[in-house]
């Protein structure tokens, strides 16, 4: 295919540092709920075993994230109101209009 029938050109809306805010706070996400259903129910030590240090890493694993996503969700507010790009903030614009919750509707159904 040569360049001539390209069709669509790929074009990329949010910066980089948004886009890995983006991965962490997915990872940050997936990992809280994992380790939050462990501490919930702990599988892999026995009810009577003496073992408890692998309840605690558990543990220190959902703090260490919960606190990576709470200065993740920190910087993105920064970003929001000091970035050179007002992506994020026309996206709000959108979020928050009728016109376009309607158009998004109508694409559904």
């Amino acid at each position: 295919m040569s360049a001539e029938d390209v069709l669509y050109k790929r074009e990329r809306v949010f910066s980089v540092v948004i886009r890995v805010c983006h991965w962490l706070r997915a990872l940050a996400i997936t990992a809280l709920v994992v380790t939050g259903f462990y501490i919930a129910w702990p599988f892999l030590v026995a009810p009577d075993s003496t073992n408890v240090l692998v309840n605690g890493w558990i543990r220190f694993a959902h703090e260490v994230f919960g606190f990576a996503l709470v200065a993740i969700t920190m910087a993105r507010v920064y970003l929001f109101f000091f970035s050179r790009s007002n992506v994020e903030r026309r996206s709000i614009s959108d979020a928050l209009s009728t016109k376009s919750w309607i158009q998004q509707i109508k694409a559904y159904l």
